[in-house]
């Protein structure tokens, strides 16, 4: 069989797991003999059972992966169809680098935040990044910027097979480098501010995580109303 077969057997349940649900059936087009002689047809209703059923004891492993920061979307390719409802986002770090000594420079695990967008059961997963978990991979600004800091390692609890066996492990001796990687070309939108006028604070609240050591308020003016107005004023640069 070929491989997007035996995928789709096990995708399947209740299908070729045991003798007594395992029987096949063919027309007559299905083979010849050596004069082109026609098979005699097996239909459905006098299908033939299996006499040996060797049951599946390969574990699903990790592929490949791509990421897209624009879209926040990272896509999994595993080796055969798995259960889309044991999938596990907190089993997935990101590292920048095939090898690493995990800490919050270099590493980052994903939240349960994070969810698959399709829920087929299916080789290819795709895993809407959540909003939390994109602005704290862009606090660390040595990982995923580049294909070249993008590797990923997974625990056995990131997904299932049909048959309920776990994924082959990849710790962070052995992380996956990203096969495709979408650099971030979203600009932060300004969604938000307070002011205490009491102590003179001003918070300003963006869109994902920014880099505070750009920050120029000489660039930020405070006005009465959304429409052109004489009463205004431009923040001092600090």
């Amino acid at each position: 069989m070929s491989v997007t077969d035996l995928n789709e057997l096990k995708r399947l349940t209740g299908l070729a797991t045991s003798q007594a649900d395992t029987l096949i059936s063919a027309t007559q087009l299905a083979v010849s003999d050596m004069n082109g002689n026609l098979l005699i047809e097996r239909p459905i209703n006098n299908s033939l059972q299996t006499e040996l059923l060797t049951s599946d004891r390969t574990r699903p492993y990790l592929v490949s992966y791509d990421l897209d920061t624009n879209e926040s979307n990272m896509t999994l390719t595993v080796s055969e169809n798995v259960n889309s409802s044991s999938f596990r986002a907190f089993a997935f770090t990101f590292q920048n680098g095939r090898s690493v000594v995990p800490d919050v420079a270099n590493s980052y695990t994903l939240t349960a935040s994070s969810t698959l967008q399709e829920t087929g059961d299916d080789t290819v997963l795709v895993v809407k990044i959540s909003t939390d978990d994109v602005n704290n991979l862009k606090k660390c600004p040595r990982l995923a910027t580049s294909a070249n800091t993008t590797y990923l390692s997974c625990s056995q609890l990131g997904i299932r097979d049909m048959d309920g066996k776990t994924l082959i492990p990849r710790d962070v001796n052995n992380g996956l480098r990203v096969n495709d990687y979408i650099q971030d070309c979203t600009r932060p939108r300004l969604v938000g501010f307070d002011v205490d006028m009491n102590t003179g604070q001003l918070t300003l609240q963006f869109s994902e995580a920014v880099n505070r050591t750009t920050l120029g308020l000489d660039k930020v003016s405070v006005q009465e109303s959304a429409s052109p107005s004489n009463v205004t004023h431009q923040l001092e640069d600090n």
